[in-house]
């Protein structure tokens, strides 16, 4: 009987490690994938460059479009893309970052100033995203602890088609609603 109880108990908190650590690994993986979502953003953002380009349409595009009223949340130019084998290409990128059945994407071009028939790669970064939004602060207003609330950012940037040799803002504040962690946002100082 006293080996059964022991059995038990032993059972009991070898059950309860045992969940413990199951637990702790997928947290640990969750954390792993929003962690490389926002490094695919964080290194695009960082590279930024003010080079507008050409879409499909033959219409020009700033260098950086984004938010509520844009056709997706953010799309840039961004430099840094290395060009290894030295392919007969740019090592400017022109990226978009949109969020599709509860997933984060993004999405990337060969060409700065694309045709009809540009290909685009997209890459799934994080799944369980139910909403994504992008603040910019203005050009003209300090970064600074001050400017970390919400009432100074922009919820747009150059969505008018007149705007297209607007500058950069002085900052990116990065919004996501994730299932069962809530809202992450991350802020890049430009």
């Amino acid at each position: 009987g006293i080996t059964v109880v022991v059995g038990l108990i032993a059972y009991s908190g070898l059950s309860s490690v045992v969940n413990s650590t199951e637990a702790t690994e997928t947290h640990a993986k969750r954390l792993h994938s929003i962690n490389r979502a926002f490094m695919f953003v964080s290194r695009d953002i960082r590279q930024l460059v003010a080079r507008p380009i050409r879409d499909e349409f033959d219409e020009i595009r700033p260098a950086l479009i984004g938010g509520e009223l844009a056709p997706f949340p953010l799309s840039l130019t961004r430099s840094g893309w290395n060009n290894s084998v030295g392919s007969p290409r740019s090592e400017l990128q022109r990226v978009r970052y949109y969020l599709e059945d509860d997933a984060l994407w993004r999405e990337a071009w060969l060409a700065l100033d694309r045709s009809s028939n540009s290909v685009s790669h997209r890459t799934k970064l994080l799944s369980d995203v139910e909403e994504f939004s992008v603040q910019f602060l203005d050009g003209q207003a300090q970064f600074d602890a001050d400017s970390l609330s919400t009432d100074s950012w922009l919820d747009n940037w150059a969505i008018e088609p007149a705007s297209e040799s607007v500058g950069l803002p002085n900052a990116i504040a990065i919004n996501l609603q994730i299932v069962a962690w809530g809202n992450v946002r991350r802020i890049y100082d430009l």
